[in-house]
Parts: structure tokens; C-alpha cells; sequence
């Protein structure tokens, strides 16, 4: 095994050996399953962990960049806080983000700007009378657009080092390292989406590993980071599994895991998605869990069904009473997924269902959810 220690400062490259269409081709979203080789890596995961993943830009997008801003692509630059030099080719491959602007940039873009309409345009945007406006154009707006839109810019190469840095994308880890010891799994939604100005977006992750990586087979940068989303100590210990979407790509690994610890307690998943004939993720394998009664309940949410949306916080609220007797028995009860709504949909059922079925007052409620999150009783990932 290679004695170098593989971290986010120096990523592990690993193979692509499968990518699986998770939803079917009825389905509006793809998501799939990605699997790296990591033999070799010394990584050593536990279900709840996390990979990042280094992503490249679209080659073919940069060197559009680089012709119309006429600029040599061997000519070096060096980055903030990077002690080396690099190529632009290469700084903009593998380490600017092109996807997105920042103020910084757009300000340089303005200096730089021959004084007549382009400047004009630069200023009116730069305005903060606009900020609310600038912000969005910022946040929608492409390196390769930009220049679209501005085809007199004059910029230098070192202008270029006021993007963004390209960042790494963390994916829950869905397999348990003791069934898949040299293999990484994730669940990706492949983002692609049309923005207000009619163009269309990819995810730079999701487009890299679907459309660069697996077809031209580069090496994935990745590193794993420890994460304190983690399963009972004890293995006789029940647990509750809310995970809609990819939300529940960590609870594959959880349930891998249980069933090779061999453990006693008992497993209860709540998934949800759009449609169940098209989004139900790793549906044959749960399915498969459930008849041999590794999954004790399975309790699903699919919203598009029936003529009324049905989301996971209203099966739990259905099954509320159940929920409070396996919570005071010491089941742990976990939440995976999006941040903004439905993580906080879940809390707010969970708390009602805490004050109804155990009697309790709203403070007595709020004081037992309380030790919930301190004992480690109630565990989230949410992003």
C-alpha cells in the first residue's frame, strides 16, 4: 500500500468503475450511482462519512474563454495562497470556478473596460443602487457568457485569479467500507437547469463525472472526511431513518452496516421522491431488505401519486403514536437531506409528536427534544 496520507490537500485519484441510472427514463430528474476503486488509498470510512470530490471544468468551455479573451493558454499564473505557478489552461480547468462570478472579477472587468457602452453596461450593474440585481447576475451568470456579452474586453492574464476558487463537492458516502472495502458509492443528482436569461446550467460536479469522466475515464480527485452523523454504539439499538431523495444514500451504508454487525435493533425508513414508478431509489434492494425483515418497517412518501402532495413528515405524523413508544424505548432517529424545508418539517412534526403522544407540555416537549440532540438520540445531516 502507497505510504502517502490522502487528504483534501492531496486527494486520492481514483477510478470510475460504474455509473447506474438510480431513476428511471420516465422520471424529470437523473440521479445515479457513481463507484470509485479506492484500492490503495488507505482511506478507512464509516457509514455517515462523507466524500469530496475535486471537479474539472469543461475543457472545451475554457478554451472558448481563452480565444475570445486572446489569451495565451501556456502563459503561467499564480493563485492566491498557491505557491506555484500554473498555466491559465490549467488554472482554469482545475482550480477557477467559470460557472459563477464574483464582484471582484466583474469590478476588474469594469477597469479594464474601454470607456463607451461596455463600460457603461459595467458600471449600471456595479451600481449599488442595484445590488439585489448584481447578486443574481453574479450568481447565474458564466465566465463564457460574460465574454459573450463583452466581446472588447481587454484582460490580462492575472485578472483571471479574481474567480472563484473551484471548490470540492461533498456526497454522503452509500456503502459500508466492511461490504465494499475498496470501493466509495454515491447517489448524484445531475443537475441541469435553464436559467432566467433562457440559457441552460449544469451542476460542474455532477456534468464532470457524467459527461467527462465516465466517458473519457480521467481520475477522480477524492478524499473522505469523518463526519459525527454515525450509528448507535450499541447494535441492539433501534433506529429511524428519514432520508427522501439522495437524502437516503448514508442510510444505505447505515443499513449495509447493521446487517453485517449483524445487529439486533430494529430499522425504520421513511423515503420519498416525486413518483414510485420512476424516483424510488435503490428500490429492489430495500424491497429486498424489507422481505428478509432487515428493514422492520418501510414507510414511503411519493408526493406526484395522488391528487394531494404526501411528504415524508405527514407519514411520520401518521405514525406518530408508533414513533413516540419506539423514541422512548431509545430508538435513534435520524434525518438526511435538504436543509431549507424539509429538515425543518420533520423537526416541527417530531416535536408535535413528542408533546401529543407523550403528554407533555410545549416546554417539556422542546426540554426532551433538547436531550434528543445532546445525547446523540437525534442526528441530522442536512444540506
Amino acid at each position: 500500500m502507497d505510504n502517502v496520507v490522502y487528504d483534501k490537500n492531496r486527494p486520492f485519484l481514483a477510478k470510475m468503475i460504474e455509473s447506474r441510472r438510480l431513476t428511471r427514463e420516465t422520471s424529470d430528474k437523473e440521479t445515479r450511482l457513481f463507484v470509485f476503486d479506492i484500492e490503495g488509498s488507505g482511506f478507512k470510512y464509516k457509514p455517515g462519512d462523507s466524500i469530496g470530490i475535486y471537479p474539472s471544468n469543461d475543457k472545451t468551455e475554457v478554451a472558448f474563454i481563452l480565444n475570445k479573451l486572446q489569451l495565451d493558454p501556456n502563459h503561467k499564473i499564480q493563485l492566491p495562497r498557491s505557491e506555484k505557478t500554473e498555466t491559465i489552461q490549467e488554472a482554469l480547468e482545475h482550480h477557477l470556478d467559470i460557472m459563477s462570478l464574483s464582484r471582484k472579477m466583474l469590478e476588474v472587468f469594469y477597469e479594464r473596460a474601454d470607456y463607451g457602452e461596455t463600460k457603461t453596461k459595467l458600471a449600471a450593474l456595479l451600481d449599488i443602487a442595484w445590488e439585489n440585481h448584481l447578486r443574481a447576475f453574479l450568481s447565474e451568470t458564466t465566465l463564457k457568457e460574460l465574454v459573450e456579452a463583452f466581446p472588447d474586453l481587454n484582460i490580462e492574464p492575472h485578472d483571471l485569479t479574481h474567480l472563484k476558487r473551484l471548490m470540492p463537492r461533498l456526497y454522503s458516502i452509500a456503502c459500508a467500507q466492511n461490504v465494499f472495502p475498496n470501493q466509495i458509492h454515491i447517489a448524484v443528482n445531475i443537475v441541469r437547469y435553464q436559467k432566467s436569461n433562457g440559457n441552460w446550467q449544469k451542476g460542474v460536479t455532477s456534468s464532470f463525472l457524467t459527461e467527462r469522466v465516465f466517458l473519457n475515464k480521467p481520475m477522480v480527485p477524492l478524499f473522505t472526511t469523518h463526519s459525527p452523523f454515525k450509528l448507535p454504539e450499541k447494535p441492539e439499538t433501534d433506529v429511524i431513518l428519514v432520508g427522501p431523495g439522495t437524502g437516503v444514500a448514508p442510510f444505505r451504508a447505515f443499513i449495509q452496516e447493521r446487517i453485517h454487525q449483524k445487529a439486533s435493533g430494529r430499522n425504520w425508513l421513511f423515503f420519498g421522491d416525486r413518483q414510485r414508478k420512476s424516483d424510488f431509489l435503490f428500490e429492489e434492494e430495500w424491497l429486498d431488505c424489507f422481505q428478509k425483515k432487515q428493514l422492520t418497517r418501510m414507510d414511503l412518501a411519493f408526493s406526484r401519486d395522488q391528487e394531494y402532495k404526501v411528504y415524508v413528515q405527514d407519514r411520520i405524523r401518521e405514525n406518530g403514536k408508533e414513533i413516540w413508544t419506539w423514541l422512548k424505548n431509545g430508538a435513534a432517529f435520524y434525518v438526511c437531506g435538504e436543509a431549507s424545508r424539509m429538515a425543518k418539517d420533520v423537526e416541527k412534526t417530531l416535536l408535535d409528536i413528542i408533546k401529543k403522544h407523550g403528554d407533555l407540555s410545549q416546554e417539556q416537549a422542546e426540554d426532551f427534544f433538547k436531550y434528543m440532540k445532546k445525547s446523540k438520540q437525534y442526528q441530522k445531516d442536512v444540506y
